[in-house]
């Protein structure tokens, strides 16, 4: 059984010459299969959570979970821990932090889901990891393809997740308040805000928006631009007209009054 920082009452005293790597070997990802909805969670839900200092949100880092213990760690392909800093870090250390990550993704393989489903999710419930959820790109190894657990009472409860009319599987994240989908024949994640009223972007997609954004701005403007532009062509165009006209009234004046003078005896 896994000791948790707070059920301890002494906390062993962590050797300084014992180097914790920030990189366990692995490759960052089996396939475009795992690595695609991966960082597109963590891009997505770190967007999300951009205002709160209080969560940090991560993925594929060394979680070690035992002091002075290299070999106890864990690499969530995404996890959200709230209440600690929100900055830069190469390995997240359960003593360090004070808690285990509150929120566990893992995307499964036919290699990992064994793992992610057995001893894994073991360790993840030990640790007091909240909500462990476990999505399937390919729909071949999970059934469903989404999966949550709960932890109730140091045990997990598996959600039931029901597929909808059309096939997709929708599930709540009480810890996240957000909706998690996952739609068939689509090997990404989609990501609700139901307070909100609007779906989650990635990176990319944000990155996207705002060129949009920017582009239709710099369109006004130069339709602005161009409005004024030709406004001040009108105004010209009117004022050479009004020059005209007086021009023409002055010289009809001076005619007439050239004609009178020829007509006086």
């Amino acid at each position: 059984m896994l000791s948790r920082p707070s059920d301890s009452g002494q906390q062993e005293a962590e050797d300084p010459n014992i180097h914790y790597p920030d990189s366990d070997g692995e490759p960052l990802a089996e396939s475009d299969y795992q690595f695609y909805p991966f960082t597109d969670t963590v891009r997505a839900l770190g967007l999300h959570f951009a205002d709160r200092p209080d969560v940090y949100v991560a993925g594929n880092m060394l979680v070690y979970y035992r002091v002075n213990d290299v070999s106890a760690r864990l690499a969530p392909d995404v996890f959200v821990v709230f209440g600690v800093d929100d900055h830069l870090r190469r390995s997240y250390f359960v003593w360090r932090e004070g808690k285990a990550p509150d929120f566990v993704m893992e995307i499964a393989s036919e290699y990992t889901v064994n793992n992610d489903t057995g001893e894994k999710r073991n360790r993840y419930a030990e640790l007091g990891v909240s909500e462990y959820w476990r999505f399937d790109p390919t729909w071949e190894c999970l059934e469903p393809p989404l999966q949550c657990d709960l932890l109730e009472d140091g045990r997990y409860r598996t959600v039931d997740l029901p597929p909808d009319p059309e096939g997709n599987i929708r599930g709540h994240s009480q810890l996240l308040g957000l909706d998690i989908y996952a739609v068939p024949g689509e090997t990404r994640l989609h990501l609700y805000d139901p307070v909100k009223e609007s779906w989650l972007r990635n990176l990319p997609e944000a990155e996207a928006a705002l060129r949009d954004e920017e582009a239709a701005h710099t369109d006004t403007r130069a339709e602005l631009l161009l409005t004024r532009a030709e406004r001040d062509d009108l105004r010209a165009e009117r004022d050479a007209a009004q020059a005209e006209n007086a021009a023409a009234q002055e010289r009809i004046r001076q005619l007439e009054e050239r004609l009178g003078n020829q007509q006086s005896p």
